[in-house]
């Protein structure tokens, strides 16, 4: 039986892990963040540029197209004109090949499992086709603790705008205050500062720890194995 003194003790424990906790909601980007699926959305490209005369591209050009919407990319690829066409090529092709040709980065798996086991909500905000997102996160295994995943086709503005953030912490009800936005890109950055969520950068994308400072990051750490210590300052 507990004594009255074990019981305060064991309160006042609680209490103050409660107030030391800044943060309970982890939103994560998926490309360059959780996941490499660099040659699976090359496959896309090069199914599709082609088809306007275009060359197809290396692994390095293909990264650094990633992080805007997809058909804005095609926009300035082709033309507006050709921009809804060439998202339903690359799409198809995407489909076919996508989920063979995507890994989890270093450490994602992981640290997802953990921050769920310790309580965070834990969500993704992704410009890449919310199913195709879902999808991917059900693949890695971790779909169970992932919440919510607002991406590209879910109803929403996609980043930069903060419409995703805004709408994943409406969702997992949680504030500005308490939630921190994980991701490579400048898109990410500007996405956080817009929606107002303290923004963390990875440099495990196309982008490097010098690019992301650039661009404005006030956070960057080297890979997702140090989040948690992060989150727990």
């Amino acid at each position: 039986m507990w004594t009255a003194t074990a019981m305060k003790s064991l309160k006042g424990l609680k209490m103050q892990e409660k107030k030391s906790r800044q943060f309970n909601t982890v939103i994560f980007d998926l490309d360059g963040t959780l996941i490499d699926s660099f040659e699976a959305i090359r496959e896309g490209f090069n199914a599709t540029l082609p088809a306007y005369n275009k060359d197809p591209l290396s692994l390095a050009e293909t990264k650094a197209l990633v992080g805007m919407p997809l058909r804005d990319t095609f926009c300035e690829l082709l033309g507006e004109q050709h921009a809804d066409e060439a998202t339903t090529i690359f799409r198809s092709r995407y489909r076919e090949v996508f989920l063979d040709m995507t890994t989890p980065l270093p450490h994602a798996v992981e640290t997802v499992k953990d921050l769920h086991s310790k309580g965070y909500k834990l969500a993704v905000a992704t410009n890449k086709l919310g199913q195709f997102s879902r999808e991917i996160i059900d693949h890695m295994g971790i779909g169970n603790c992932i919440t919510t995943v607002v991406g590209d086709g879910d109803g929403v503005r996609k980043k930069p705008h903060p419409d995703m953030l805004i709408k994943i912490l409406e969702e997992v009800d949680s504030t500005r205050e308490e939630a921190i936005f994980i991701g490579d890109s400048p898109v990410d950055i500007n996405t956080g500062k817009a929606a107002g969520v303290m923004t963390v950068a990875i440099p495990t994308g196309h982008h490097s720890h010098s690019m992301l400072e650039d661009a404005g990051a006030k956070k960057i750490i080297k890979d997702l194995s140090v989040l948690k210590k992060t989150i727990d300052c």
